[in-house]
C-alpha cells in the first residue's frame, strides 16, 4: 500500500466507521485523486455541493464571506479530515470558502458515487451520519486551534546576502526548540535519488506526488522543515513558497528596501501563490548598535512581525528562533 492509499484508508475508517476489508476496498474504489496548488480555492461559498473530499496531504483554510464584505476565518483543515461531507446528504450550497494554504492532495467522492456507494453499502450512510453528528457536537462553540509553524521558507529579498550562512545559523538556533530538517533543491534531488525531481510539476503526476508525499513525511517526522528556494524563479522556488506555514523574508539593512521581484510576483496582488504569514528579518552589520530605515522596509509589506538581526549574532538569532517556534516570552 502506498503513502496516499494508506492516508485515504485511514480517513475512510474515521469517516465511515469500522469496516471489514472487503467493504473498505469497495468504498475506496469510489474515490479519485485531485491535486490543488497552494493559494487556489477548492470550493467557493454558494457553490453547489456535488462532492466531498478527504485531505490526504497539505492544509486548507475555511473562511466565510458576509454581505458587508467582511471575512471570518473559521479555522483550518488538516490531513485526514473530510471536506464537504454534509453536502452529500443535504445537497445544500457550500457554506464557506475553502482555500489551499499549501500544495494539497485530496481524494474526491462525487454525489453520484456516494449514492451508488450507499446503495451497495447501506451501513455507510448510518456511519457517516453518526460521524457528522459527533464532529458537530465537538465543534459547537469552539474554533479549530491555530496550527503551529512547521514549514518555514527563507526567502532572500536582497542581492548579495549570504542566505546559506544565515539559514544554517537559524537552523542551529531552532534545534533548541525541536528537530530541524533543512531542504534545498539539491538536497531533495539527492535524498530521492532522482535528478531534478525538486522541479517536478503537475504535468508529471507520478514524480509530483512522489515528491509531495516525501515532503509530507518530513513534516511528520520533524518539528521544523526549513525550505530554501533557489536563487532564481524555479518550480522549486514556487513550491517552497506554497509549502510554507510562514515565509521569513531576509533583507540586507544596508540595501534597498524595495520589494524583490519574487515578492511582487508571488506574494502580492490577486495572483499570489500563498496566504502564508510573512515575517521580515532585517540583517545589519555585526557592529551596528541601532537599527535605521525600518519604516521604509515595512511600508510596502504586510507582515506578522519584523526583527532586526546583527550578522552572526547568536543572541539575535536565538530571539528570532523563539518567535518563529512560538516560544517567545514578553515582559510587561
Amino acid at each position: 500500500m502506498d503513502f496516499w492509499d494508506n492516508r485515504l484508508q485511514q480517513a475512510i475508517r474515521q469517516l465511515f466507521g469500522d469496516l471489514d476489508e472487503d467493504t473498505l476496498r469497495g468504498i475506496r474504489a469510489f474515490f479519485d485523486w485531485v491535486d490543488l496548488p497552494g493559494g487556489t480555492f477548492l470550493v467557493r461559498q454558494g457553490d453547489q455541493g456535488d462532492c466531498m473530499y478527504v485531505l490526504a496531504s497539505g492544509r486548507l483554510k475555511v473562511q466565510r464571506r458576509h454581505s458587508s464584505g467582511r471575512m471570518d476565518n473559521l479555522g483550518e483543515i488538516s490531513n485526514g479530515e473530510p471536506v464537504g461531507e454534509m453536502a452529500l446528504i443535504t445537497g445544500e450550497p457550500r457554506s464557506a470558502d475553502i482555500l489551499a494554504m499549501r500544495d494539497s492532495v485530496m481524494a474526491r467522492l462525487s454525489k453520484a458515487g456516494f449514492d451508488e456507494l450507499v446503495h451497495l453499502y447501506p451501513q455507510a450512510l448510518m456511519n457517516i451520519s453518526k460521524t457528522i453528528i459527533n464532529r458537530f457536537k465537538r465543534s459547537t462553540g469552539a474554533k479549530r486551534a491555530k496550527k503551529r509553524i512547521v514549514n518555514l521558507c527563507v526567502l532572500v529579498v536582497s542581492d548579495k546576502l549570504d542566505v546559506k550562512t544565515f539559514t544554517r545559523e537559524l537552523c542551529a538556533a531552532l534545534t533548541v526548540h525541536g528537530d530541524v530538517y533543512f531542504l534545498d533543491s539539491a538536497t531533495v534531488n539527492a535524498e530521492l535519488h532522482k535528478e531534478e525531481i525538486a522541479q517536478s510539476t503537475h504535468s508529471n503526476n507520478e514524480t509530483y506526488r512522489r515528491l509531495t508525499s516525501w515532503l509530507e513525511e518530513q513534516e511528520i517526522n520533524h518539528r521544523f522543515v526549513v525550505y530554501l528556494p533557489d536563487a532564481e524563479d524555479t518550480e522549486w522556488t514556487r513550491r517552497c513558497l506554497r509549502q510554507a506555514d510562514e515565509i521569513l523574508l531576509l533583507g540586507d539593512g544596508t540595501a534597498s528596501p524595495q520589494l524583490h521581484t519574487l515578492e511582487t510576483r508571488y506574494l502580492h496582488g490577486p495572483v499570489r501563490l500563498t496566504i502564508a504569514g510573512q515575517t521580515l528579518a532585517i540583517v545589519h552589520p555585526a557592529q551596528q548598535t541601532h537599527p535605521i530605515g525600518t519604516a521604509a522596509w515595512l511600508a510596502p509589506r504586510e507582515l506578522n512581525f519584523h526583527h532586526h538581526i546583527r550578522w552572526q549574532n547568536t543572541k539575535d538569532m536565538a530571539r528570532l528562533a523563539r518567535f518563529l517556534s512560538g516560544n517567545a516570552v514578553g515582559l510587561v
